[in-house]
């Protein structure tokens, strides 16, 4: 079997870089408490957290959705400009 699906593991440090690389602007303190919070996948090798680079941008994208469905008000958006569904 080849490497091609095998997943990334990323540092909570190197997690931040990838979502800011995906424009989702999150910093060091934010994935800190969302791990504690328990709203990431992670897992512990020792002292540090590591998140699969796929599951991360899941949680991330449907944290995205959840957002932008709750700030919906009676069928209408309150931001200018989001599409709805």
């Amino acid at each position: 079997m080849s490497g091609e699906n095998r997943d990334r593991y990323l540092t909570i440090k190197e997690a931040v870089e990838v979502l800011r690389a995906l424009n989702f602007n999150v910093n060091l303190s934010q994935m800190r408490r969302c791990a504690t919070e328990r709203r990431l996948p992670f897992f512990r090798f020792g002292k540090s957290l590591y998140i699969s680079e796929a599951e991360l941008i899941h949680s991330f994208r449907s944290m995205q959705v959840k957002a932008v469905r709750n700030m919906r008000v009676g069928g209408r958006s309150r931001l200018k400009g989001v599409v709805q569904d």
